[in-house]
């Protein structure tokens, strides 16, 4: 499975149930930052400002859908750095709500050498990632229209969202997209995911296959 179009579409079919979920009445959240950092950046702390600095100016602005499709529930805009000259490649993304310049999720896809705060990155080997941050709270495999498949796993508290994928001349599973954002965005994430499920959607909840994989691969204390 090629690992650049595939995201793009399993991406937007996931921003379509997020809208659905945002759009419930009365769904307010109080936001904590989490305990994490991804490029040197913490939502609901750092500012575009803060982005800025470490990365340059952005190259483009746009209206956001990275906090939408991690369960958030506000709108918010998008700035983007992208690595060479097109926007399709490895990217960059920094949201806000608008209205406010801090932080509400930050995202890296495809885009190598920008960390968490345990040295995670774009590429990472599935089992690297469960090293470094153990289990997961939740993981859910996505059924692709072309028949190929990728994976999320979450960490709640955290506030971080990996997204999984088969990278073509690369053994197993890599993470191709990290997101940082609030824990509580990540909670509406996975019960929407859950409910899709449940219909019998294009979402399956892989978490408790998943939990035993994960005592198997991480390695003995």
């Amino acid at each position: 499975m090629k690992c650049c179009l595939a995201p793009r579409i399993a991406f937007a079919m996931a921003l379509g149930m997020a809208v659905m979920l945002s759009s419930v009445p009365g769904r307010s959240l109080r936001l904590s930052p989490p305990c994490e950092q991804l490029g040197g950046l913490t939502p609901g702390v750092s500012s575009l400002h803060d982005a800025e600095h470490l990365f340059g100016k952005y190259d483009i602005a746009m209206p956001g859908d990275v906090a939408q499709y991690a369960g958030g529930t506000e709108v918010t805009k998008a700035f983007r750095w992208a690595a060479g000259m097109t926007l399709s490649g490895p990217t960059i993304v920094v949201e806000t709500t608008l209205g406010s310049r801090t932080i509400a999720a930050i995202m890296v896809n495809n885009y190598p050498g920008v960390a968490t705060s345990r040295n995670l990155m774009a590429f990472t080997p599935e089992n690297r990632a469960i090293e470094l941050y153990g289990q997961p709270d939740y993981a859910f495999q996505f059924r692709m229209p072309d028949g190929g498949s990728y994976r999320e796993i979450l960490y709640l508290d955290k506030g971080i969202l990996l997204v999984l994928n088969q990278v073509a001349g690369r053994p197993n599973w890599q993470v191709t997209k990290l997101i940082l954002t609030f824990p509580q965005y990540l909670n509406n994430a996975v019960a929407l995911r859950m409910r899709d499920a449940r219909l019998g959607g294009s979402v399956e909840d892989i978490t408790y296959a998943y939990r035993v994989w994960t005592r198997l691969a991480l390695p003995p204390e």
